[in-house]
């Protein structure tokens, strides 16, 4: 019995020397897995950073190629994370109606240099800036920031500033003739009224950055100054319902609405 346990024991050890080779081979292999599994990852990421990167290269292109597309538009740098143009932006002749008896200064034409940011190492836009700032853009870049329409925010901002110079237009000509207090950068407009008390009422007027350009753009009235708060409610509510159109015929409208108001109390 035991020479048959020897044996075995014998036959055993034959079998372990066999497969300790065999062993080390797995070890060695599983360790050449292991290694080749992580480059193999690590050249997938790779792959997919450069076909991100290519696709990125490629929409920034794209975009590029819109905007040089664009009537009026050049390329003038082209930064890491950046692009600027000059844009030359086409004004209309100003609407007769708004200019009132003013004569208008007919069509003109202004160049501005328009910057835009972008995400890094992204084609969409972080920011957009105009130079000189003369027009009240944010509203417009607000739209397009986090987007890749670059075209879309240019054609826009040309928009908005060939509307401001209408709008500038028409309210200094309506200040030639009334005292006003206006901004570019403000649709809120002042104008005194004529009053025989003192302080003399102000009428505060909405008058839309798109003013005239736009023929839907209507002016309101917000507000009335320097009377009781019943009052200026009343004028309000009364020239709501009225279609306002220029800044004359909004100022008859205040005071007649003040008048009736203030001599029913």
């Amino acid at each position: 019995m035991n020479r048959g346990i020897a044996q075995k024991e014998a036959s055993c050890r034959k079998i372990d020397e066999e497969i300790a080779p065999l062993d080390a081979q797995f070890v060695e292999l599983r360790a050449q897995s292991k290694y080749l599994i992580g480059a193999s990852k690590a050249a997938a990421r790779e792959s997919e950073a450069s076909k991100t990167l290519a696709e990125m290269s490629m929409r920034i292109q794209e975009q590029m190629n819109l905007v040089s597309a664009l009537q009026g538009t050049e390329l003038l740098e082209i930064g890491e994370d950046s692009i600027s143009l000059r844009l030359a932006s086409h004004l209309p002749e100003t609407d007769t109606e708004a200019m009132e008896s003013s004569r208008a200064r007919g069509v003109g034409r202004v160049t501005h240099v328009v910057t835009l940011g972008f995400i890094e190492k992204t084609a969409r836009l972080n920011s957009i800036t105009l130079d000189p700032a003369d027009a009240p853009i944010e509203d417009v870049a607000r739209m397009f920031l986090g987007t890749t329409d670059c075209a879309s925010a240019l054609c826009n901002i040309r928009d908005r500033i060939a509307a401001t110079a209408q709008r500038c237009e028409a309210l200094a000509a309506a200040a030639s003739r009334t005292p006003l207090k206006w901004s570019a950068f403000d649709a809120n407009v002042r104008a005194a009224m004529s009053s025989s008390t003192e302080p003399r009422p102000v009428a505060v007027l909405e008058v839309p950055l798109e003013w005239p350009k736009v023929k839907s753009a209507e002016i309101r009235v917000v507000n009335v100054e320097n009377v009781p708060s019943r009052v200026a409610g009343m004028v309000v509510q009364t020239c709501a319902g009225k279609r306002l159109r220029t800044i004359g015929e909004t100022l008859q409208a205040t005071m007649e609405a003040e008048k009736m108001v203030s001599s029913s109390n």
